[in-house]
């Protein structure tokens, strides 16, 4: 999307810092380092320097839920509304057209029960889905046939696999 259209994306990372995923992004062949508008900005930083700036915004979910004072373990739903917000309010001051949440399955297990997984889900994804932003959750499972939580793939563009396959005794990590 940047590369053809100049089109912002936001890649929200949850399970390792934005330093080593974009370490290992740059060792592949595909990666664009000018693509890179900005790495872990505070949320007193979305207000000014990343509007309308074009690129890939590469956000740790951890800080930003740390400025929000939402790093305990078990969120309510008073937390989940307040990170449905203000990750909607990042995505429009971007103007993103493609958002990666990684690993939803991370920021799952922090929600109590399944109805409160659901209203996540399907509160971000309608916010995001009105916003005509493509929305891609990446998610750890051991069943490959079926969604984690069995409601990621209803409001989200794609959901993202990431497994290991064995074969005797080597591993080959796979994506689907």
């Amino acid at each position: 999307g940047y590369k053809d259209f100049q089109e912002s994306g936001i890649y929200f990372t949850l399970t390792e810092p934005t330093t080593k995923l974009l370490t290992n992004l740059h060792k592949m062949n595909f990666a664009d380092r000018e693509a890179v508008a900005s790495v872990d900005m505070r949320l007193s930083d979305t207000k000014n320097s990343i509007v309308n700036h074009p690129g890939i915004h590469f956000i740790d979910l951890r800080i930003m839920m740390g400025d929000l004072k939402l790093d305990k373990k078990d969120f309510t739903n008073k937390d989940i509304e307040k990170l449905c917000e203000t990750i909607v309010e990042v995505v429009n001051k971007t103007n993103a057209k493609r958002v990666v949440l990684d690993s939803i399955t991370a920021l799952l297990y922090r929600l109590k029960n399944d109805e409160m997984i659901r209203q996540f889900i399907f509160r971000l994804g309608s916010f995001l889905g009105l916003m005509e932003a493509g929305v891609f959750l990446v998610g750890e499972g051991e069943n490959r046939d079926s969604a984690s939580y069995g409601v990621e793939g209803f409001i989200s563009d794609g959901v993202i696999r990431l497994s290991t396959v064995h074969h005797g005794k080597e591993a080959q990590r796979t994506l689907e």
